[in-house]
């Protein structure tokens, strides 16, 4: 797996001060915990609510904002900034923070910043003082409301090949990193959980649980009885955020192919589709198109003009290529294959930075960096050249002639150079199309000798079309056809 940060000015501040913004665009596992102080200030009923949103601490710090609200339902409430603080305490160590309320008038904010050390329950009592309609009121409790914080981890999973035909076997692999001591590491000793939800279906069929190793990862093979989409999930516990990794599977076929990855921790929610088309090498190489849209569940997210792209196949051979950015998350790109890439089953995997916003202020903003996993295959079979000719095209009726011709394919040596070579002892189907309304009908199959050469002797009875075919390979060679036309006299 990769893993990329990217440095900005100030970077390090910015990541202490993610505000309550980011928080209403995260999913429902980081919970939302309020809670009310009422006091008197004269004949007033003074109303504090307390908001707070669980955390889950990324590599690069995270800052929970609590929000402060004041009302009275007879009079007007003003809260003078720096007047009031909050107590937040560490409920397994008694560790305490004082933090400042800024802002004034029904509306103050508070932030709690946290790199990761310190997880668990942490309560927040107030103290403090406001007015209502200019009489005094003070508010003290040592626990109004309490969150948790978390550290994140980042789940992962991929299917090879990602299009297995029905019957054949293929293997899903998984696993898992969380942050600790300032970095990711493999997620040793979690326990997670392997899910298939077959394509039409709303219910996941549970396949697996596994106690993650050493690596963090882990890899079982099945049996594709159909498509569907395979998902990797973690409950999470006191210490790190629960997360999942989810990767759409299909049949194999030919053609235009889209996959979808979806990655979700406890803050964050990201998808990529990611679209692909077989291609056929040449000896000059090929260069394939790939259509990418990416997904976050940010309000105010701005994407970057630079991503890229990386394809590999079962020979882990890589290449890499450009994404130009066509609008918001969306992007094409290409990529280039020299001749000698080996043929079969590749996987493209899609990745790029995203601004995350999480205030108002231009610079409010954490940069996330999005990866897919190999998610969209491809095939990418070599190219095939049929030349066919007849012995004689304006035989006499009656006369024998002979259909013949070549087939060639394109192959690699072991220094890598490319050229096209006989295709010995490969099946050609031959067919006539008499001339007129006559169907053309299937004659015979011969099949080639070592120097690629194909030939049969027939008799001339009409005029027509004489049609070769090779058919090709599903993961190997393209197929391909020629034809010649046959006078009679």
């Amino acid at each position: 797996m990769l893993h990329h940060s990217r440095a900005t000015a100030g970077s390090a501040a910015l990541a202490l001060l993610v505000t309550m913004l980011v928080a209403t665009a995260q999913p429902a596992a980081a919970a939302v915990h309020d809670g009310t102080i009422t006091t008197t200030a004269g004949s007033h009923t003074v109303t504090a609510t307390v908001s707070v949103r669980d955390a889950s601490v990324p590599q690069w710090g995270k800052t929970v904002t609590i929000d402060v609200s004041y009302a009275s339902p007879t009079a007007t409430v003003t809260a003078a900034p720096y007047a009031t603080d909050l107590i937040v305490t560490n409920r397994a160590t008694g560790g305490t923070r004082v933090l400042e309320l800024t802002g004034s008038g029904t509306r103050q904010t508070a932030r709690f910043a946290e790199d990761g050390s310190a997880t668990g329950t942490f309560d927040v009592g107030f103290r403090g003082s406001v007015t209502a309609d200019g009489v005094g009121a003070t508010l003290d409790e040592d626990k109004v409301t309490s969150f948790t914080v978390t550290r994140e981890t980042r789940p992962w999973i991929e299917v090879w090949p990602g299009m297995p035909a029905v019957g054949a076997t293929y293997k899903v692999s998984a696993g898992m990193e969380r942050f600790e001591r300032g970095t990711y590491v493999p997620a040793k000793g979690a326990t997670v959980t392997l899910w298939f939800t077959p394509k039409g279906s709303t219910t996941a069929v549970h396949k697996k649980t596994v106690t993650l190793g050493s690596s963090g990862r882990f890899s079982a093979s099945f049996t594709n009885r159909g498509p569907g989409s395979w998902e990797m999930r973690y409950r999470g516990d006191q210490v790190y955020s629960p997360s999942s990794a989810a990767m759409t599977m299909s049949n194999f076929s030919s053609g235009t192919h889209t996959a979808t990855y979806t990655q979700k921790m406890k803050d964050t929610w990201l998808s990529a589709t990611v679209k692909a088309s077989d291609i056929v090498m040449t000896h000059r190489g090929v260069t394939a198109t790939v259509d990418v849209r990416f997904r976050h569940n940010g309000t105010r997210v701005v994407w970057d003009t630079d991503a890229f792209l990386e394809a590999r196949n079962a020979q882990n051979e890589t290449a890499f290529g450009d994404l130009a950015q066509v609008s918001g998350g969306h992007y094409s790109g290409k990529i280039r294959f020299d001749a000698y890439t080996s043929a079969g089953m590749h996987t493209v995997a899609a990745m790029t930075d995203v601004k995350v916003y999480y205030g108002p202020g231009d610079g409010d903003y954490d940069w996330h960096f999005m990866r897919t996993e190999t998610v969209a295959p491809f095939v990418v079979r070599r190219i095939t050249m049929l030349d066919t000719r007849l012995s004689t095209s304006t035989p006499k009726k009656g006369r024998d002639y002979t259909v013949q011709g070549r087939l060639r394919k394109l192959s690699v040596d072991q220094s890598n150079r490319a050229s096209y070579r006989p295709a010995s002892s490969v099946q050609v189907r031959l067919y006539f199309d008499p001339a007129g309304s006559a169907k053309s009908r299937y004659v015979k199959t011969v099949r080639t000798n070592s120097e690629g050469r194909f030939s049969t002797r027939t008799t001339a009875t009409r005029s027509g079309m004489w049609t070769a075919k090779y058919v090709g390979t599903t993961t190997t060679y393209v197929g391909s056809t020629d034809s010649v036309r046959l006078t009679v006299r």
